[in-house]
């Protein structure tokens, strides 16, 4: 069930940020004047961003419960993919249009030519971040469902034995 949900969420995440990245990008092909089409450039960016962090959050907390529950970690994986692509999209693809809109409309420059480093940084970072995550939920799964042990016998019970063996 908890595969489903999180694919559910996955699904609308991606199509609620992809939607205000590419609105964002769209803003930047505008004809009108330069200086509103920053505007709503920087407006409907600062959605995708906010929404590209709270949906991350919600699908990390779904894919904890997705990992509880079957033991299969593909999911925090995935959701650091999600993360990581709308990053790059943002600090490669839209931030670079948005300096060439600028220089092309003579317009003052809005960010810096850091942002890739900096997405390289992020992304290097909620890997880590990921992976300490499915180190910690490892190691609570199988606390809370502990594998079981192979059927051998107590080893006083083989001590016993030997001895007899020996005897006769």
């Amino acid at each position: 069930m908890w595969n489903k949900v999180y694919l559910a969420l996955l699904g609308l995440s991606v199509i609620a940020v992809g939607f205000f990245v590419y609105y964002s990008w769209t803003w930047l092909q505008s004809i009108g004047d330069p200086r509103a089409a920053i505007a709503g450039f920087e407006f409907h960016s600062g959605i995708s961003s906010t929404l590209l962090w709270i949906a991350t959050l919600i699908l990390l907390i779904a894919a904890n419960f997705s990992f509880a529950k079957t033991g299969k970690p593909w999911a925090l994986w995935i959701t650091f993919v999600f993360f990581s692509a709308f990053v790059l999209i943002k600090f490669f693809w839209l931030s670079l249009s948005e300096n060439t809109f600028r220089t092309d409309n003579d317009l003052a420059s809005g960010g810096s030519l850091i942002g890739p480093i900096f997405a390289v940084l992020l992304c290097a970072g909620f890997g880590i971040l990921i992976f300490a995550n499915h180190l910690l939920a490892v190691r609570i799964h199988d606390r809370i469902y502990p594998k079981p042990e192979p059927d051998m016998p107590p080893p006083h019970e083989n001590i016993k034995e030997s001895a007899e063996d020996e005897q006769e």
